[in-house]
């Protein structure tokens, strides 16, 4: 029975994703039509760039973990960007990427404290293959400061710091809400395709961490 609901709910969903994207793209036919119209019948026309295609926004970052008891940590970020929509199926930008990340683990006998701070540029490009779905690719080049303090029982301590930049490619899907001229909003999950033994995105055991991102749009040149 379980089965059966899963398989209706799934052939639903699809079913209104490509009903979506029939009209979607009907729609995105009739506005090319009226646009080679106006342009027929007028040729001072400009078809170059345009203001309203031109947006600003960014995303923020939260995030609260526990373990237990014996491993906490939290971290907040900022992305700022600004970016252009080419067409209904591609945005293209870049911007400045800012993390702050604090880790505790007590688990032994050595408590180990350690906090992040990276700070950097990226780029990024968005494709829609749907309306309200995109794929992303982000490059970054970020520049980060990593402080660590171990506590011994008997109240020893040692610090360690190290300062370095790192490379990251990040790669993902998103969601969300696009009206171009106007505003939207979305979110995205991603995860860095490098190996960068010391990138902001991968866990203190070497593991990838995916990315999650809640950010909005709001376009310059508003209808």
């Amino acid at each position: 029975m379980l089965k059966k609901i899963l398989l209706i709910t799934i052939t639903g969903l699809c079913s209104q994703m490509v009903s979506a994207q029939v009209d979607w793209n009907r729609s995105t036919q009739q506005n090319t039509n009226t646009s080679n119209n106006r342009t027929d019948n007028s040729s001072t026309e400009s078809t170059g760039f345009d203001k309203s295609r031109v947006f600003i926004g960014g995303g923020i970052d939260l995030g609260l973990g526990s373990l237990g008891g014996d491993i906490s940590s939290w971290s907040f970020g900022l992305s700022p960007i600004i970016g252009y929509s080419v067409s209904e199926r591609f945005d293209f930008g870049g911007g400045l990427n800012i993390n702050y990340y604090s880790y505790k683990d007590s688990r032994y006998s050595e408590e180990v404290k350690s906090t992040y701070l990276n700070m950097g540029l990226l780029g990024f490009g968005r494709f829609y293959p749907f309306q309200s779905l995109f794929i992303q690719a982000q490059p970054e080049l970020n520049w980060i400061k990593r402080n660590e303090k171990y506590t011994s029982s008997n109240g020893t301590t040692d610090k360690n710091s190290l300062t370095t930049t790192v490379p990251s490619f990040l790669v993902g899907v998103g969601y969300g809400s696009r009206d171009i001229g106007s505003s939207g909003f979305y979110t995205t999950i991603m995860f860095d395709l490098l190996n960068e033994p010391y990138s902001p995105y991968r866990s203190f055991t070497g593991g990838k961490l995916p990315i999650f991102k809640v950010g909005f749009m709001y376009y310059l040149g508003r209808k």
